[in-house]
């Protein structure tokens, strides 16, 4: 019996004594109050790829669906043996369909637009948001002595160095995808006006009808493809590895915010601290995957930002000793500088200008009597 008491009683220190230590070093550096890259960040990289999805599946199947609701052929179309007058209907709710296509695929683009926006804002702010948190823990500690808060200071300069082109590599995607994606937008709310416009002023007959929907089926798809043949699908490749890079940041991050917690509350400096020492090494793999993340957008873009981009790395690195340090980029805009030729998707005069003789008579002359 004596002999049981003396065990309890020793489990019962133990475990008193495992508590209090592991409660004096939590709180010792407010290890207790660590949070994760919020839930926010990755509510909103769903919601995009949500969104992004659904764009996507709304136009893959356009073309194999305008050469069957548009074609005049007898073997295609489904109405051939119906009455004039269900057959004129039918047709008209295939043109003013193809009208509403057109219209809320360029919402659906800009809403794509605004919502990688909004996501690449949220990853800038949380990426800034880690270097808070440092400047938090060093300010919180007094008991630290001056060498580690010295080596802290180092550490969160390079940090801030590498929060830096993170953001600017960041802006640069965003700028990109949202030019595509506004252009696709712009191009398919102007056509969808004028399909909207020109069919107010068609004269419903069969035979009207099978040269008007020969004509769109033709223009649809030039259109369509001269909007989303390439640029888009590099916009969607930008953005999917802008992503998976982003995540990793994040995580790497997260990683140096933990061991940074663990460092300073188990008090032995010297072992469990020995990354303040060189953070330069630190980030060394994160600021090659920057340099990766630079190249793949030369590469997919083609406007010789790699160099550059290197170079104010270098920059920063030779003068990381002030905190201040802040790096000026003048950005290069070439592929914008050809956002003056996005129109020709859309030929001028179109469609008055393209259209056959007897297609033309299809139409109220009074629409075109300015040409």
């Amino acid at each position: 019996m004596k002999t049981y008491s003396k065990k309890l009683i020793f489990f019962l220190l133990l475990f008193v004594f495992y508590f209090s230590h592991l409660n004096r070093n939590h709180t010792a550096c407010g290890y207790s109050q660590y949070k994760h890259t919020s839930e926010r960040y990755y509510i909103g990289l769903e919601d995009t790829d949500r969104v992004k999805r659904g764009f996507q599946a709304l136009l893959r199947s356009f073309l194999e669906n305008l050469q069957k609701n548009l074609s005049t052929s007898i073997l295609l179309n489904v109405a051939v043996n119906t009455t004039d007058v269900i057959e004129i209907e039918n047709r008209h709710h295939k043109l003013t369909d193809l009208s509403s296509f057109f219209q809320y695929s360029s919402e659906q683009a800009a809403l794509l637009a605004d919502k990688i926006e909004s996501c690449f804002e949220i990853t800038k702010n949380e990426s800034e948001s880690y270097l808070r948190k440092w400047e938090e823990i060093r300010s919180s500690q007094p008991s630290i002595s001056a060498e580690v808060k010295a080596l802290i200071d180092e550490y969160l300069i390079e940090m801030q160095s590498f929060h830096t082109i993170f953001s600017e590599i960041i802006d640069d995607f965003l700028e990109y995808i949202a030019h595509v994606l506004r252009s696709v937008r712009d191009i398919f709310i102007e056509y969808a006006d004028i399909l909207t416009d020109s069919y107010r002023r068609f004269k419903a007959t069969n035979l009207c009808y099978n040269f008007y929907m020969d004509f769109l089926q033709q223009w649809s798809a030039v259109i369509f493809k001269c909007k989303t043949a390439t640029d888009l699908n590099t916009a969607y490749d930008v953005y999917t590895i802008s992503e998976t890079t982003s995540r990793h940041v994040m995580k790497q991050l997260e990683f140096r915010m933990q061991r940074l917690y663990n460092c300073l509350a188990s008090r032995d400096y010297r072992i469990r601290c020995q990354f303040l020492r060189n953070p330069e090494r630190d980030f060394s793999k994160l600021f090659l995957k920057l340099d990766e993340l630079q190249q793949y957008f030369d590469i997919k873009i083609k406007r010789g930002r790699v160099n550059s981009n290197r170079k104010r790395r270098s920059d920063f690195s030779e003068d990381h000793k002030s905190v201040e340090l802040k790096l000026k980029i003048p950005l290069n805009r070439d592929y914008i500088s050809t956002a003056g030729n996005e129109n020709k998707c859309i030929p001028i005069d179109f469609p008055y200008k393209y259209m056959s003789t007897n297609l033309k008579k299809c139409f109220d002359i009074l629409l075109w009597e300015d040409k």
